[in-house]
């Protein structure tokens, strides 16, 4: 799982004097929690871990801080999401509406947090949930982003806007490019006043605000900031054509938005058939209260272990060895060896008859005795 910070690029500051703009960009603070992508397709685990699935439409959308109990604990914003429910597929009868709370969303003063496999909501998406653990897992959905199929004219669509063309045994098969409209994202401005609790934001305006004119700004930016502020959330970085055997990427001729998406009857019928099957299902979902204080959880780096040095056994030194390693340190461990009297080894040369192999050795020759000698 990771956590991003996005500072609008679209949120201004108008300075009365110099008539400056601003744009804020924010550093992403990352960690990663692996997930068991073997049982994310299967709806036969969705529905077996899932409290209940319902289909249903977002009535609202608010955004709130979390407390801060300890010192190591960091306030993170969470989104309030609550659904109008238009049908139970699976599970106990809940209220007509539910309020369920994820983790990420607007911090109140321009910025977004994004995490990575948490979805996003906006007022008047509808929506197939899986929901799990409401008010105590920071992504209260089995199998998080993964348990939300979205559902935009008539048809079915997954976490990342990819067009559910089937169902084959149990598991869901999505492919093509994402629908854009599912990939929007806009929340509220902030007000001037939460702007101006940010530490970049006071920089900025000491340096070329003049004092004493902040009323004058504070009405320049509720005229000319925008009210909302919109982004495009990361698309599914890549989806197969499980057919053709060809890779579709961000890059490729959107051909593929829309086409081959199921209808959302057919899929509803399927969930109920499969949810019929499985015993032992299907519980109360309490909604959460946003007005309530709630806790980040926190995740607490573990201590890598010291890691266990094995002792090297003795190796027993032989002569020849010892003899060796003493001369290599004579000669500074230089394997060469240097011209010396006491490292040259002597050299006798071998004489063939009649061959003279170094000419400052005169061998003795003799001759047949009939021959006079040579002096």
């Amino acid at each position: 799982m990771k956590m991003k910070w996005i500072v609008s690029s679209l949120l201004m500051i108008s300075c009365a004097t110099a008539g400056l703009v601003y744009i804020f960009h924010g550093k992403p603070a990352e960690s990663h929690i692996p997930a068991n992508a073997s049982e994310v397709s299967n709806l036969t685990s969705k529905l077996a871990n899932s409290d209940a699935v319902v289909y249903g439409v977002v009535s609202n959308v608010e955004y709130q801080m979390s407390s801060e109990k300890a010192e190591s604990a960091e306030s993170l914003p969470y989104a309030f999401v609550t659904y109008k429910i238009r049908q139970v597929i699976s599970g106990e009868k809940t209220e007509e509406q539910v309020t369920l709370r994820f983790v990420g969303g607007a911090d109140g003063r321009g910025n977004f947090l994004e995490v990575t496999g948490v979805p996003t909501f906006q007022v008047g998406q509808q929506d197939i949930l899986f929901i799990q653990n409401n008010g105590k897992d920071d992504c209260p959905l089995v199998h998080c982003g993964d348990g939300r199929f979205q559902i935009y004219q008539n048809r079915v669509y997954n976490s990342h806007g990819v067009p559910v063309v089937g169902i084959e045994k149990g598991v869901v098969e999505a492919k093509g490019l994402p629908q854009p409209a599912l990939l929007q994202v806009s929340y509220p401005a902030p007000s001037f006043d939460d702007l101006l609790k940010r530490e970049d934001i006071k920089e900025i305006l000491s340096k070329n605000a003049p004092q004493g004119n902040i009323n004058i700004l504070r009405e320049r930016y509720q005229k000319e900031a925008p009210k909302t502020i919109d982004f495009t959330v990361d698309s599914a970085p890549r989806t197969e054509d499980k057919d053709s055997g060809s890779e579709l990427t961000r890059t490729a001729e959107p051909k593929l938005s829309t086409e081959g998406a199921i209808q959302v009857g057919e899929f509803v019928e399927i969930l109920q058939k499969q949810a019929s099957t499985i015993k032992g299902t299907g519980r109360k979902v309490i909604s959460v209260n946003s007005k309530e204080p709630f806790d980040t959880r926190v995740l607490v780096p573990i201590k890598p272990s010291q890691p266990r040095l094995q002792e090297i056994p003795k190796i027993e030194e032989s002569e020849q060895d010892k003899q060796e390693r003493l001369l290599l340190e004579k000669q500074d461990f230089n394997p060469v060896l240097k011209e010396s009297n006491s490292t040259q080894p002597t050299v006798k040369p071998t004489i063939k008859p009649g061959i003279i192999k170094n000419p400052q050795i005169k061998p003795e020759l003799k001759l047949p005795s009939n021959q006079p000698s040579i002096r």
